[in-house]
């Protein structure tokens, strides 16, 4: 019933403007995506958390070797780098920092 509700709820914020439409996302197996993070709920009912990318994220950056100014670069690591770590919850953290280094790899900053 609840979801009913809510598939008329979100139809109607649908039709009070064409261009301004609304998506909607379901919990799926205690995972559901919030903005960049990704909240789970873990096996002794806690929550846990750790950075989201669509499946089509392809990981692209400022690549380490455009004309940009060195400081916009360090900007594109500082931003990488700190999301990591405030979304990213302890069980992820690793992951993600591997995740990163493989990305800013692909993007020329490390060798």
């Amino acid at each position: 019933m609840k979801k009913i509700y809510l598939e008329v709820f979100h139809n109607h914020l649908n039709s009070i403007d064409d261009s301004i439409q609304f998506t909607k996302e379901i919990e799926y197996d205690s995972n559901i995506p919030f903005l960049d993070v990704l909240v789970y709920k873990k096996d002794n009912g806690e929550m846990g958390h750790e950075v989201y990318r669509r499946k089509t994220h392809m990981d692209l950056y400022l690549h380490a070797s455009s004309h940009h100014h060195y400081a916009q670069k360090m900007r594109v690591l500082n931003t990488l780098i700190t999301r990591a770590f405030r979304i990213s919850d302890n069980d992820h953290k690793h992951k993600e920092k591997m995740h990163l280094t493989k990305a800013l790899m692909r993007n020329g900053f490390f060798h």
